[in-house]
């Protein structure tokens, strides 16, 4: 695919490319247009773009189409337009190598904290819809600096800050700030509404490892139908395309949906034209309190979990990769290397599972993780527990004990649009190892449940 600092676009029957880092500009007609034409729209596999380039162009030898085709482009990778070739078979990346090592060892990874449940939008299928939104009784700025340093000293790399939406603090650069000079790796989840020039500018000094920025349709109207309030979609795009164009990561996320199933391909196009990642929550919620609201807009048939899936993994930044599960290991990260903090201190094993553990104010976070009852149940499932260790879809399945709980009071209740979004995966993989001759893609690897 096109490197992040590749601009193309399509005149007709030629193809301009630029390189910013080198400031140098091509145009391509011809075969060359339509071969570049084959890697925008997602195709990877070269053969297949030299089959193509075959039957399109009358090339005397499918020998000839296929060198032609790797020379060009093995040229563009050299010129840094494309990505480099990947390996056949990766082995683990670095970062792969700490999550294992945390995975197995149940050491402190990751601390997301909910910074308020307050929020400027409306969404319609928001599980903190029935979560108290009162501004006292929040975290200071100041407790946040002592959390953090107590969490930097147990050695955690990673703080997720979310909300509600974090753009409603006013001190949230003060937050930002303490995180940032403590050396913690932040993610950022917002609506990407409210942040002003000088938040900006923060983070162009004190770059986040990602932001992701909540989009719920591929136009306006659909976005807009779903928070609730108009011109949130230009106010997310802006702050989208401020963040990329000043070299900071961006991912957009969203969830599959009734409001939206049918603008789904276009959320997907809109992040391929911004050149972003996009994760896709598959199953929605009930409320954290339990509240029946939100799942009024739950997907229930097979065919809507097909095509959202179909329409995303088309695209390889919002494509799932496909694991072998291990049944023998936890459901998922929650209270083996993840926990979070809610706005007024409460430790939860996650935001799925908002049963308080104790607090920061009380509870000193060694302690809380060491000992918790919960936590240690928690993290002492395996999937095997839940019943599903036979299903044919289990390597496919996001199962969510916390999910689950909220709207069961039981950790086993199975919740049919789970399976449903792993059938539907299941599927599509299937049909992926046909096509591939028996091969997974892209390749497989044993994973823990994560």
């Amino acid at each position: 695919m096109f490197r992040d600092h590749v601009l193309r676009r399509s005149y007709r029957d030629k193809e301009y490319i630029l390189n910013l880092n080198t400031h140098k500009s091509y145009v391509f007609d011809g075969t060359a247009a339509f071969i570049l034409s084959r890697v925008a729209g997602g195709e990877t596999d070269e053969d297949r773009i030299a089959q193509a380039l075959s039957r399109e162009y009358d090339v005397p030898s499918a020998e000839e189409a296929r060198r032609d085709t790797a020379d060009f482009l093995c040229t563009l990778r050299r010129e840094g337009i494309l990505d480099p070739v990947a390996e056949e078979n990766p082995g683990p990346m670095p970062e792969d190598h700490i999550t294992d090592y945390c995975w197995a060892h149940h050491r402190l990874m990751a601390v997301s904290l909910e910074l308020t449940y307050r929020c400027n939008e409306r969404c319609v299928h928001c599980y903190t819809c029935d979560a108290p939104k009162e501004k006292a009784g929040e975290m200071t700025a100041e407790e946040y600096s002592r959390l953090m340093d107590e969490l930097r000293d147990l050695g955690v790399n990673e703080l997720v800050l979310s909300g509600g939406e974090i753009g409603t603090r006013p001190d949230f650069s003060q937050i930002y700030r303490s995180a940032a000079e403590r050396g913690f790796l932040i993610t950022l989840m917002t609506n990407g509404t409210l942040f002003t020039p000088e938040q900006m500018e923060m983070f162009y000094a004190y770059p986040p490892k990602i932001v992701y920025v909540s989009f719920y349709g591929g136009s306006p109207e659909t976005h807009d139908r779903v928070t609730q309030v108009k011109g949130s979609f230009k106010k997310s795009l802006d702050t989208v395309m401020r963040l990329r164009c000043n070299g900071i990561a961006v991912g957009l996320k969203t969830v599959a949906m009734t409001p939206t199933v049918d603008d789904f391909p276009n959320i997907v196009k809109l992040a391929e034209r911004l050149r972003v990642g996009l994760g896709t929550g598959m199953y929605l919620t009930c409320g954290n309190n339990g509240s029946a609201d939100p799942a009024r807009y739950r997907l229930t048939d097979l065919r809507d979990y097909e095509r959202v899936v179909e329409a995303k993994q088309k695209y390889p930044k919002a494509r799932t990769p496909y694991r072998v599960r291990n049944v023998n290991g936890p459901i998922c990260e929650a209270g083996v290397m993840a926990f979070t903090v809610n706005p007024y201190g409460d430790y939860y094993v996650c935001t799925s599972l908002p049963v308080p553990c104790g607090n920061v104010r009380t509870t000193p976070v060694a302690e809380f993780w060491e000992r918790n009852p919960l936590l240690q149940k928690i993290r002492s499932l395996r999937f095997s527990d839940t019943g599903c260790g036979e299903c044919e879809y289990r390597n496919e399945c996001v199962y969510c004990v916390g999910a689950n709980y909220v709207e069961t009071g039981g950790l086993f209740a199975v919740q049919e649009g789970h399976c449903l979004a792993a059938k539907a995966f299941h599927r599509y993989f299937a049909e992926q190892m046909k096509t591939d001759g028996g091969q997974a893609s892209p390749p497989v690897r044993e994973d823990g449940g994560r």
